[in-house]
């Protein structure tokens, strides 16, 4: 009787505890992408009246983002800098270095609940690159993401991970079905080296590569981070190269090198007697996807190889001396 008692006891302090706990709400600005959403501001906690009363929370939330962000006008400046800005670093600090035309939305959570849609939106599309804050470029925003009710404490504070996230959030340009998004030019070579440019004083840097390939890669105007995947992987994965034996293998199977060269040339397209480069995308988000592309190659190539994996200069001319076993050259297009 006296546990019965006792443990009834507990339950009743419990509950007393429980409901002089003060009820609190969040507020929060999320960029929106295709599969998740990625948390760019968050306020501090605010008291409000009890757990069940939404509209309150809401109507606070909706107050301090839209105080905080000049109305979600990512253009506006404070303390010197734009509100876009500010999401841009916060996303470069995440390992977000690249965002494309994507949507900032305002949330608000109540007791621990799960996050909810303000229905407060940036009044523009964000873009940034390593970690500035860019105007979008973009002849279209070819897509506007639907807006959930809800989403989980866990992709809400980023635990999802750096990685999942960097190649969620991406370009949000939808390539269509049938359309040029990369192209490369791949040579398997027994050297190869390129002399890169530098400022007017200095010596060009000169890297240089041993047996493996060459790969020439131009991004077109709808490309996005998956063309990045899908070349990258292109690149380690099929069976270019030509081992001792004469059987086609992967340049990873080989243990070879890798010289990645930037080739915008290769998405010119022939008007009479002139090239035309229309379809070429834009030069910084080219950049972007140049230099994630050598990053996923290499990364790739490291875990199965020896090889090497260099790199050439994004935008700048530079000389490729190149010597082969044979002109087997091929063209991959994503």
């Amino acid at each position: 009787m006296k546990i019965t008692l006792a443990f009834a006891a507990l339950l009743a302090t419990f509950a007393l505890s429980s409901a002089q706990e003060p009820a609190w709400c969040r507020c929060a600005a999320f960029v929106s992408s295709r599969h998740m959403e990625i948390m760019v501001l968050e306020l501090p906690e605010v008291d409000v009246s009890d757990c069940q009363n939404n509209n309150q929370c809401r109507n606070r939330c909706i107050n301090e983002i839209n105080t905080m962000t000049n109305e979600m006008d990512l253009w506006s400046t404070v303390n010197g800098d734009t509100v876009g800005q500010y999401f841009c670093e916060e996303l470069f600090s995440h390992g977000l270095f690249w965002i494309h035309n994507s949507y900032v939305h305002g949330y608000y959570q109540m007791c621990g609940g799960p996050w909810e849609y303000t229905g407060v939106d940036s009044q523009q599309a964000l873009c940034c690159t390593n970690k500035e804050h860019i105007h979008c470029v973009s002849k279209d925003i070819t897509w506007k993401p639907s807006i959930p009710r809800s989403i989980t404490m866990e992709i809400a504070t980023g635990k999802a991970g750096v990685e999942q996230a960097a190649n969620a959030i991406g370009c949000m340009s939808v390539q269509q079905s049938g359309e040029v998004a990369g192209r490369m030019v791949v040579q398997q070579c027994l050297s190869a080296s390129l002399k890169l440019k530098r400022a007017e004083n200095e010596a060009p840097e000169i890297v240089e590569i041993g047996r493996g390939m060459v790969v020439f890669v131009c991004f077109l105007e709808k490309a996005t981070e998956e063309t990045v995947d899908k070349l990258s992987k292109h690149v380690t994965n099929v069976r270019l190269c030509e081992n001792d034996s004469g059987r086609r293998v992967s340049v990873c199977d080989v243990q070879g090198d890798v010289l990645i060269v930037p080739q915008a040339t290769l998405g010119g397209k022939l008007k009479g007697k002139a090239m035309q480069y229309h379809m070429n995308i834009d030069k910084v988000f080219g950049e972007a996807l140049y230099h994630k592309f050598c990053h996923q190659v290499r990364s790739s190539s490291e875990k199965v190889s020896s090889g090497n994996v260099k790199c050439g200069v994004y935008g700048t001319r530079q000389v490729l001396s190149m010597d082969t076993n044979g002109p087997y050259t091929h063209i991959v297009e994503v």
